[in-house]
């Protein structure tokens, strides 16, 4: 091995090879395997612990950045010396969980799973979690990566909602998406950060796509998976923009979106062991989980003492002919007028308080708005002539909206003014 400043160590790698290849034995094989396994943590942690060294020393000017120190001139990919730098980085905000890393208690996964974690926090966020440093050592010590990972998020969730942050709304303030060519001009770039209920939406849609295409003869041979995907979101992006916007049908997707939530969440709202997620593992806010069940197929599973499951289903999702008499009714938006495309029924008293899947109960409005009062505390009152009251969080009256007129009164009412105006000479 290297000798730096008097330090040396010898490890006859040859030795281990050749001691492998005569074992006989899986027992013995699986013994020297889990000692490989401790001198790979112990490694691990040799290393984390040089790269706090190295920051201390970067710190006081006296070094390199961390993640050039641990590239050793470029002997080591990028994307592995920057991720050991940023687990590194750690240490000063959580000490405990860093010393586990280094004695080799802490797997490395875990803490890259709070480096990512911390990585969307802000500073103040960040100072309140490390509070938790203890606990989240002891953690991070006997739990896997993924439940580790939902130990943190719920760490974390616990101090937006004391601090009064609307995780809905922050996680909107994250999404964007950027469209542009590439450096080479030979290729255009599409990259969207999604909110999870419209991501999770985009990723079935594909799926869908992609069986579709294959089924059809639609793509190419020897395409690799990305490819092939790629091949998919093109198609459904292609056709999308070619669909009819003035049907009743348009804006509906076949996407299927499968959400697990509680209870307890479902009928009464959140609490500190919520589970609101996707089955893919995307993580939700309550809130979400009320408004993408105005339209859906929820399916009550419930488990009994003797270990019987029991599954109950009731379909939230409006029938083609309630979308049609609505379509009719008002055309687009109900509060902004936008396109029937960009809609989605609302329940005006929610489903989760007895509100019935009928037409004197739903009403169009875009995504925007039913974000609105699913998640930011605006509330809309409907009357039975379908006058709309909209009131602002505080409960102060915002608007009032007049009954619809209906789509084909309009139309006429358009087309007779249109053959009024005067023809220029």
């Amino acid at each position: 091995m290297a000798n730096s400043g008097g330090f040396s160590e010898t490890i006859n790698l040859h030795h281990l090879r050749s001691l492998l290849e005569a074992v006989d034995d899986a027992e013995t094989l699986a013994g020297i395997v889990n000692d490989l396994r401790a001198i790979e943590r112990a490694v691990t942690g040799l290393i984390t612990l040089a790269g706090t060294r190295a920051a201390l020393l970067a710190s006081e000017g006296r070094g390199a950045p961390v993640s050039e120190v641990l590239g050793c001139d470029g002997t080591v990919p990028a994307s592995t010396s920057q991720a050991e730098a940023a687990r590194s980085g750690l240490a000063p905000r959580f000490p405990k969980l860093t010393a586990g890393v280094i004695s080799g208690a802490v797997p490395a996964a875990n803490a890259d799973v709070l480096v990512r974690i911390v990585d969307r926090m802000d500073e103040e966020e960040i100072a309140s979690l490390s509070a938790a440093d203890e606990d989240l050592a002891r953690a991070a010590k006997r739990l896997p990566a993924e439940s580790f990972a939902r130990r943190v998020r719920r760490a974390r969730d616990r101090i937006r909602k004391d601090a009064g942050h609307d995780d809905a709304a922050r996680a909107k303030a994250e999404t964007g998406a950027q469209v542009g060519l590439t450096r080479d001009r030979r290729h255009v770039r599409l990259q969207a950060l999604l909110p999870m209920i419209e991501g999770s939406q985009v990723m079935s849609a594909a799926r869908s796509e992609l069986q579709r295409l294959a089924a059809t003869g639609g793509l190419e041979e020897g395409l690799r998976f990305e490819q092939q995907l790629n091949e998919a979101l093109m198609s459904l992006l292609l056709r999308g923009a070619a669909a009819p916007l003035d049907t009743p049908e348009a804006g509906r997707t076949n996407a299927t979106v499968n959400v697990l939530c509680d209870s307890e969440t479902f009928h009464v709202g959140a609490h500190d062991d919520s589970v609101t997620e996707t089955l893919d593992g995307g993580l939700l806010s309550p809130a979400d989980v009320g408004r993408v069940c105005c339209e859906a197929a929820v399916r009550r599973v419930a488990g009994a003492r003797d270990g019987e499951v029991m599954a109950t289903v009731e379909s939230r999702t409006a029938t083609s002919m309630q979308r049609a008499a609505l379509f009719a009714l008002y055309g687009g938006c109900a509060i902004t007028g936008a396109d029937w495309s960009r809609v989605e029924l609302h329940h005006v008293v929610f489903s989760s308080d007895g509100g019935k899947t009928a037409i004197d109960n739903l009403i169009p409005i875009t995504a925007a708005w039913h974000r609105r009062i699913h998640n930011d505390g605006w509330q809309l009152e409907m009357d039975a002539d379908r006058q709309v009251r909209l009131h602002r969080p505080d409960g102060e009256l915002h608007r009032i909206i007049a009954p619809p007129v209906p789509l084909m009164d309009r139309r006429r009412t358009e087309a007779s003014e249109e053959a009024n105006v005067p023809v220029a000479a």
